[in-house]
């Protein structure tokens, strides 16, 4: 959805020198089909513009507006560090995922003693009300065909009050959300395994979590 150049060329199959890379991102640029941003100092980011999403098969994206920048490049992120972990497979962004009760920022499908569960995925880089938040647990809990719902921030604040929230609601509805705490989220440095993560009324290592 959106890359850097450097992750793009990681991504691509066919051997493309890296410079040449360049050239063909900025005449895609210079035409129209693709957009570039940078976020602070890091590195240029692109993604397609709405005349090169005309080109695509997908049905409910739209252009990404300059202030959903960062959370969708750390959406990207996130998902791509999971992938990168060999019990987690199927990962997609949003868009791809199909219309339903809950659309999340993206989804993921886990191995986890000899069995699979359907992950949702929610980035959560800024606080939002109880109401919205506590709506959100219902749905994924009630009205979703994901086992658990997994929300990430960097804010120790922020996961005190969703706890809070959770905290509210059914042990039907907790038991089917995680809170993960990592304060190098949106940094180069951001490491997924070093996570804690709330779940049960435990605080838990990824590991304990996610590993076999």
């Amino acid at each position: 959805k959106v890359l850097d150049i450097k992750s793009l060329s990681k991504l691509i199959d066919r051997r493309i020198n890296y410079f040449n890379l360049l050239k063909k991102v900025r005449r895609l640029e210079k035409q129209g089909y693709v957009k570039g941003a940078k976020i602070g100092n890091k590195y240029k980011h692109i993604y397609l513009s709405q005349k090169g999403l005309a080109h695509t098969s997908l049905d409910h994206f739209e252009e990404i507006s300059t202030e959903h920048l960062s959370h969708d490049i750390a959406v990207g992120v996130v998902l791509r560090k999971l992938l990168d972990l060999p019990q987690f497979f199927d990962g997609r962004m949003y868009h791809q995922v199909k219309n339903g009760p809950v659309l999340p920022d993206a989804e993921i499908e886990v191995r986890k003693d000899g069995q699979k569960f359907k992950i949702a995925i929610e980035v959560e880089l800024t606080q939002k009300s109880q109401k919205r938040v506590k709506e959100k647990y219902r749905r994924y809990a009630l009205k979703s065909s994901f086992d658990y719902v997994l929300f990430l921030t960097d804010s120790p604040k922020l996961t005190k009050a969703y706890h809070r929230y959770l905290q509210d609601m059914e042990p039907t509805i907790r038991e089917h959300v995680l809170l993960l705490e990592n304060p190098s989220l949106r940094t180069h440095k951001f490491d997924i395994e070093q996570s804690q993560i709330l779940f049960n009324e435990k605080e838990l290592s990824f590991s304990d979590v996610f590993g076999n």
